[in-house]
């Protein structure tokens, strides 16, 4: 039986550790209905209102072809979703706790590079359009969804641990009691 070299057990270990802290980051606000409500009510609802915008009183508008509707509503995704990746990976970078979550923090980077290229690529597309039977706002609008679902996937991993987010009590908070009664006792033979 050939031994492991130490380096390739640790190698495993951290790839290891990688995903399963990316997996219970995904897992573990469900959990949560704060957290649910947060994200979907104000996250998708509220601050997608960019986005919906255009889907509800451009997309019905006659007098706009099919390519200026699409280049509208790309043009809203891309602004939208390279704003949530950049909060998302700066909310969990300044978050980090210990060294041991790098690997993460570089998931991260890489993930927001990953959406600013998608914004790119679907602001050119946007902006390319030379004549109705261009294709370049159906490219854009598809690079857009994309770029918008891994940016609300970053902004969902990062707050995963966020605590005003959770239905659990703090580990530091006082249990039990009323907070609004009085204090028993006296500070007597303390103070002279």
């Amino acid at each position: 039986m050939e031994a492991t070299p130490p380096e390739k057990s640790q190698m495993e270990d951290n790839w290891s550790h990688l995903i399963k802290s990316i997996h219970r980051r995904l897992i573990d606000p469900w959990k949560h209905p704060t957290f649910i409500l947060y994200f979907f009510g104000i996250v998708v609802v509220i601050g997608c209102f960019g986005v919906w915008w255009p889907i509800l009183f451009v997309y019905p508008n006659k007098n706009l072809s099919d390519n200026e509707k699409m280049s509208a509503v790309a043009g809203s995704l891309y602004t939208l979703f390279i704003g949530i990746a950049a909060t998302a990976t700066t909310d969990h970078i300044i978050g980090l706790k210990s060294k041991n979550e790098k690997s993460l923090a570089m998931f991260f980077i890489i993930c927001s590079v990953a959406v600013g290229v998608c914004g790119l690529i679907a602001a050119v597309l946007t902006f390319k359009v030379t004549d109705a039977t261009d294709q370049s706002p159906r490219y854009a609008l598809d690079i857009a969804a994309f770029g918008l679902v891994l940016a609300l996937v970053l902004w969902w991993t990062a707050n995963a641990r966020n605590c005003n987010l959770q239905d659990t009590s703090r580990p530091d908070a006082t249990l039990g009691g009323d907070p609004d009664a009085d204090l028993s006792g006296n500070l007597a033979g303390i103070i002279h």
